[in-house]
């Protein structure tokens, strides 16, 4: 089993007719994405016209950038309402997990950022969401953009843990996709984890906690996240069966992260 990983490929900075085979050969049995794939306006023409040249399924959730210029209802409804067709499967929209070859399962959720780790208070960073995702703008004018971010981050986590349960029920090996590091030692960039200014907005610390918890319950399991945001590449080992991975990537050269095959889950700690 070959399930080739992309995390953040930014397709809309790409030419008008892009090229979409950076990553649709055929040897793969299986594509996840683990976000920023495009932005509100060209999110589902971008993923149906990466699909139409993958020869196999492609599971994805969904970035920041993926809901500028519109809101978070906006877009998730429209994918909801959409035809994506049998090779798209949204993972937060995943009724079960996703069974894969080789003792494996797929099961994933976005995240958002909390606000958690780091600094918030004191960060002068001051990202484009705030002003391009009409949830956030509007919480930035009313003054509560934290409680707005940790609600959606909430939400998220809450959707995702039943998920992971569930995989676990019927695989000893889970893949987890999400968008945002989950532990600080994960939000990788530049080499380095990123300081107390910029972890706020690139880490997810509720989702941390709960794969932490769940992973504890489970020792016998092996979890191994997949995540992006930072587009710096890293990985980083938080229990002795709970793996991250970050992903590397660039604005305008969308590449392979990495291959995950079961080798993926041997040698941890």
């Amino acid at each position: 089993m070959r399930v080739c990983w992309i995390t953040d490929p930014h397709l809309n900075f790409l030419p008008p007719e892009p090229s979409m085979k950076f990553a649709a050969e055929p040897w793969y049995d299986a594509i996840v994405i683990t976000g920023d794939i495009a932005e509100a306006p060209s999110l589902i023409g971008m993923l149906k016209k990466y699909a139409k040249n993958a020869g196999c399924p492609v599971y994805f959730v969904l970035g920041n950038h993926d809901y500028y210029r519109g809101s978070f209802e906006s877009v998730r409804q429209e994918l909801t309402g959409s035809n994506l067709g049998p090779k798209l499967i949204w993972l937060d929209a995943a009724a079960a997990p996703i069974l894969l070859d080789d003792g494996m399962a797929l099961v994933g959720d976005e995240g958002w950022y909390d606000g958690v780790f780091g600094d918030a208070a004191r960060s002068e960073v001051f990202m484009s969401d705030f002003r391009l995702i009409e949830d956030l703008w509007a919480a930035v004018k009313h003054g509560d953009l934290l409680d707005v971010i940790r609600k959606r981050a909430k939400a998220s986590v809450d959707a995702a843990k039943p998920k992971l349960l569930a995989a676990i029920k019927v695989r000893k090996k889970v893949v987890f996709a999400t968008h945002y590091p989950p532990f600080e030692g994960a939000c990788w960039h530049d080499g380095k984890v990123s300081n107390k200014d910029w972890l706020p907005w690139f880490t997810c610390a509720a989702m941390g906690k709960m794969l932490a918890a769940v992973a504890a319950d489970h020792p016998e399991h092996q979890i191994l996240v997949l995540c992006g945001h930072t587009h710096g590449p890293g990985t980083y080992q938080h229990l002795p069966n709970l793996r991250v991975l970050t992903g590397k990537a660039a604005y305008g050269v969308p590449m392979v992260a990495g291959l995950v095959t079961t080798a993926s889950f041997e040698g941890w700690a």
